[in-house]
């Protein structure tokens, strides 16, 4: 990533370790290239401050946590938004904890 400041308040590696997933006080989820350290895309919560993001453990998915209890499920290949569920508490940690106990639940999506 440049040296350029980066609206960063929570940061998650993919799976292959191949991008840099960054949360913003926005509500956008910026995603760097590893090696490159660019910008490579953003996907749009239509939220507020994301507090937590996490891919998924095939990589396949990313959630974003926001301080309005708001947990967004995108689908990283496309960038759409699949999910958007709503908690009422701030999300601050724990994303895919929360939402996938079990990989069964990563299938019906």
């Amino acid at each position: 990533i440049s040296s350029a400041l980066v609206d960063a308040w929570t940061v998650a590696f993919s799976p292959d370790s191949k991008h840099i997933a960054t949360g913003s006080h926005l509500g956008k989820v910026n995603i760097f290239g590893v090696e490159s350290g660019k910008k490579e895309y953003s996907l749009d919560t239509r939220g507020k401050f994301i507090l937590s993001i996490a891919y998924s453990p095939d990589g396949k998915y990313l959630a974003s946590g926001a301080i309005d209890g708001i947990i967004n499920i995108f689908d990283i290949a496309t960038g759409k938004l699949l999910h958007t569920l709503e908690g009422g508490r701030a999300v601050r940690k724990g994303c895919w904890e929360t939402l996938f106990l079990c990989e069964s639940f990563c299938t019906g999506l």
